[in-house]
């Protein structure tokens, strides 16, 4: 947004150089991305146009006579604006002209030609160059052309979403008011009123009050519609806008100063007299002013006549009713729409406008009424017309009262601080927000309606430090304070969790939180049980992730697709689940979702290197749930449909499952291009936390040895080794240090559905030497209870 410094100074005391308001502002949170220097017009020089003739070789050129101040000169001139006495810039031959083009004298078709008039592109004032600059008639010929130039500096700022009360000079102004202390100067309305009623030229309504709360318009009657005066033309080319005409330049004007957008009617182009305000019906479209046709949908709003829309709400007004040199009645448009209804219009029709760009983002509702008798007071008197009395009004002007309190100890803590009530409730005031109450521990504060942005006490806290200055306040040293355990210990289990799973060779990825019905139903989930969006951007993004499987898998597809086919990812995200009692709206779940394909090892020369598999991932699920103290898990029977049903399996922790793992079923790889084989797992981090353990755990070295005895037990083909730990966990006793695999056999002699598993133990006593004797009966305890209760046999041969 570009604002100039004299702009400023209408409506503030400015006492500082531009450099100056410049650092104030941006240190105070409004940035300024540039500024732009008034541009070099030594050298130019008052002109009059003495005769005007056409060129005898060029009919599109002109031969002018000018008087210089010292001597007559012919010029030659491509411009059709001028006429004899204007005044205009001249520069003369050998100069330098601010756009950086050296003139040098020239024929020009027969013609020579001693030097220029200049257009506003050419002094870099502007990008017209279609007519040349027309000074006022009380110019001097042969005086500097600079003290007849309303010269300035221009701010240009990068307005952030949260703030559009400054997409406004006054806004800015305001923001200047704050930070230096100065009194924000009040805007001067006073419309004058005929007699006659408004009422009885037009009416209004609104028939969606929710997309729009508030319509205000006026009439002005009998207007000449002409070009504006350079004043006002000067006031919009500064801020960026092209002049238009004097009526159209006037709801510009009020927009860039006020902030509200206005949109002026040719009153008597609306069928009916009538405007309504409602959302379009089906099949409608709208030729807008820049000429296209839009095509309208049902949850668009748009302001119609008694028979067509005549514009698109808030965003663009129509070609059908638009202001033109026959205009002599206007409907003066002023509103307050819904900012979301407004965003999801410009970007649906992909058509954005300045007025779309204030209120998108949140106009003043109380501005409102203030702009509309301001626009109508400078049209009364640029165009001739006169106001008929009353305003035409639907809805509610104001909206919802806030009331927010701030305390003072919390902020001086907050911002280490040491401000008295009367310094914070200062720096409200100097904000313009209304203080209602000083108590001795808090203020509580009225927050206007042009502050779109303050809805809790950290962002009153916030403002009292950028007007206090982020540099005034002291620096110190942080105070050392006891961190709660518990939310300690979950930030290190989860730097452990992440730190095992890289170091099993994965990166991590971030994938989108939204997926679609397919993928729902990929994942194996109903929709009930899924959360819904109420304004899903398209089906594919309706619903919140069940599961992280969609995008982990869509990112793997993605990198295969491109000549990765050795890689291993890992997701620490939020899912999201409805919650079984349906008051309770939706639980949100920490979850880690890895997935591995392609070779073991990058170097595929190495000694035993083979694909991964199955077990690379149940190692790595292990590896992680140890390094969090969790050590002893089961692998239990998964009868998901997204694995294969032989190679997968759930994860348990005790009785509960708090995962699943597995290779992914043929058709899944078939459905997202994959052709070789994958393998997942997804594991509930926030049961992990709750049982995970940060405390560490020392073992002293072992001072007595160990005893091993192995085993080879004949179990049925349907029996798995977790079966087996979990008989062992149950019969071991405490001098029992670790049960390993060590054999699994199928085939002769073993019978048909049958396997050998051969099994180590190792025993060691912290107290003693273990006899054999001691070795040998725990060892017998352990096999008989095998033996009963997976009526397996022991394998001697």
């Amino acid at each position: 947004m570009k604002v100039s410094y004299k702009q400023l100074k209408q409506y503030v005391d400015i006492n500082l150089c531009p450099d100056e308001v410049r650092n104030l502002l941006t240190m105070s949170g409004t940035e300024v991305e540039s500024v732009q220097e008034p541009p070099n017009l030594d050298g130019l020089l008052v002109a009059e146009i003495i005769e005007i003739k056409k060129h005898p070789n060029a009919d599109k050129l002109s031969l002018c006579r000018v008087n210089t101040g010292k001597k007559e000169i012919t010029v030659v001139c491509g411009a059709k604006n001028m006429k004899e006495k204007d005044k205009v810039i001249f520069a003369s031959a050998g100069m330098l002209l601010p756009n950086g083009v050296k003139l040098k004298k020239a024929k020009i078709r027969g013609i020579e030609s001693e030097g220029m008039l200049c257009a506003e592109d050419e002094l870099a004032l502007g990008d017209d160059h279609v007519g040349i600059i027309i000074l006022k008639p009380d110019a001097v010929p042969g005086k500097p052309v600079k003290d007849y130039l309303d010269l300035d500096v221009i701010f240009n700022f990068e307005i952030t979403p949260n703030r559009p009360d400054c997409l406004s000079i006054l806004g800015i102004a305001r923001e200047i008011a704050a930070v230096t202390g100065q009194k924000l100067k009040r805007l001067k309305i006073s419309v004058s009123e005929i007699a006659k009623d408004a009422s009885s030229a037009a009416s209004v309504k609104i028939e969606d009050r929710e997309k729009c709360p508030f319509y205000t318009a006026r009439i002005i009657e009998g207007v000449r519609v002409k070009s504006s005066p350079l004043w006002l033309q000067d006031e919009l080319k500064k801020t960026g806008i092209r002049p238009v005409n004097n009526i159209v330049d006037v709801t510009n004007y009020v927009l860039v100063n006020m902030g509200q957008p206005l949109h002026a009617f040719d009153l008597n182009l609306l069928e009916g007299k009538q405007i309504v305000v409602r959302t379009a019906k089906k099949g409608e479209k709208i030729v807008s002013i820049d000429g296209l046709e839009r095509k309208l949908s049902g949850d668009m709003l748009v302001i119609a006549d008694k028979q067509r829309p005549v514009a698109v709400a808030g965003v663009m007004g129509g070609k059908n009713t638009e202001i033109g040199e026959g205009t002599l009645n206007v409907l003066l448009e002023s509103a307050y729409f819904n900012p979301g209804s407004i965003r999801r219009t410009s970007k649906k029709l992909n058509l954005s406008s300045e007025s779309s760009h204030r209120f998108e983002r949140g106009a003043d509702r109380a501005m409102v009424v203030k702009a509309l008798d301001k626009a109508a007071q400078i049209i009364a008197e640029l165009a001739e017309g006169k106001v008929l009395k009353g305003i035409l009004s639907e809805g509610e002007e104001s909206g919802e009262k806030r009331v927010l309190k701030c305390k003072i100890q919390k902020a001086n803590d907050l911002l280490g601080t040491n401000l008295s009530i009367s310094e914070i409730s200062d720096i409200f005031k100097r904000l313009d927000l209304k203080v209602l109450k000083e108590g001795k521990e808090h203020i509580e504060v009225d927050i206007p309606s042009f502050r779109v942005d303050l809805f809790h006490e950290a962002d009153l806290i916030e403002e009292i430090a950028r007007i206090y200055g982020y540099e005034s306040i002291e620096e110190l040293m942080p105070k050392s304070r006891l961190v709660d355990e518990g939310s300690y210990n979950k930030t290190d289990l989860l730097k452990r969790i992440t730190s095992v799973v890289r170091s099993g060779g994965c990166s991590e990825i971030m994938s989108f939180s939204f997926i679609g019905k397919n993928e729902l139903n990929d994942a194996g989930f109903e929709e009930k049980k899924a959360v819904k969006i109420q304004n899903p951007q398209s089906e594919e993004l309706a619903y919140m992730r069940t599961t992280l499987f969609p995008g982990m898998v869509k990112a793997l597809s993605y990198n295969i697709k491109r000549g990765s086919k050795d890689a291993g990812f890992y997701e620490l995200g939020r899912i999201f689940l409805n919650a079984r009692d349906p008051d309770a709206g939706f639980r949100e779940i920490l979850t880690l979702g890895i997935i591995i394909t392609g070779f073991r090892y990058e170097s595929k020369w190495i000694e035993g290197t083979a694909n991964v598999d199955f077990f690379d991932l149940k190692g790595m699920v292990e590896n992680v749930l140890q390094s969090i103290g969790i050590n002893e898990c089961s692998f239990v029977s998964c009868d998901s449909g997204t694995f294969n049903r032989d190679k997968s399996a759930y994860i348990k922790i005790g009785s509960q499952i708090i995962g699943s793992l597995g290779e992914l079923s043929s058709g899944l790889c078939r459905k997202y291009e994959i052709e070789q084989k994958v393998y997942y797992c997804e594991v509930d981090v926030d049961e992990l936390i709750k049982k995970g353990s940060f405390v560490k755990k020392y073992v002293p070295v072992p001072k007595y040895p160990s005893v091993k005895r192995d085993v080879a037990l004949i179990l049925d083909e349907g029996i798995t080794y977790n079966e087996v730990l979990e008989i062992a966990r149950k019969n071991r006793a405490d001098v029992v240090e670790s049960i390993e695999l060590f054999d699994l056999y199928r085939g002769k002699p073993i019978p048909k559905n049958k396997k050998s598993v051969g099994i180590s133990i190792t025993y060691r006593s912290r107290i003693s030497t273990l006899t054999d004797k001691e070795v040998d009966e725990l060892h017998k305890k352990l096999i008989n209870g095998w033996t009963s209760s997976l009526k397996c046999g022991i394998r001697d041969y």
